[in-house]
């Protein structure tokens, strides 16, 4: 079987449907995997840290000339520059706790796992 990749994140979606997204009706979506699109509809990660921004844009970034950023969260992205000169792997580090805080029953090895697979895939570490 043919290795598919999300066509927003980049994750490989391995050899089963597990990881794929799903349409409002509950079947897979074959392009998009299950943390990109959710019932139909696409979500939108930070491209920095890798955080869900939700369906409005109260946790987007700006732009320098102050409008919202279509890519980063407030947290790592004002004023079209990053405030936090940093590596994918400081990143990472930085985002462990929020990750346990908000995923109940994730280990920091899980955490670190799931990031050092989903963060090269971002925007901000591919350049």
């Amino acid at each position: 079987m043919e290795e598919r990749y999300c066509q927003s994140c980049g994750t490989p979606m391995g050899p089963t449907d597990e990881l794929y997204g799903t349409e409002a009706d509950g079947s897979k979506n074959k392009n998009y995997c299950k943390f990109c699109y959710t019932d139909g509809v696409a979500q939108r990660y930070c491209q920095s840290c890798g955080m869900p921004m939700g369906p409005t844009d109260e946790l987007y970034g700006t732009e320098a000339d102050g409008s919202k950023s279509k890519d980063y969260c407030s947290y790592c992205y004002t004023n079209g520059a990053f405030p936090a000169d940093c590596t994918m792997q400081e990143m990472i580090d930085y985002c462990v706790q929020p990750v346990l805080e908000n995923m109940p029953g994730m280990t920091e090895e899980g955490a670190r796992a799931m990031m050092n697979e989903f963060f090269p895939h971002l925007k901000r570490w591919q350049a």
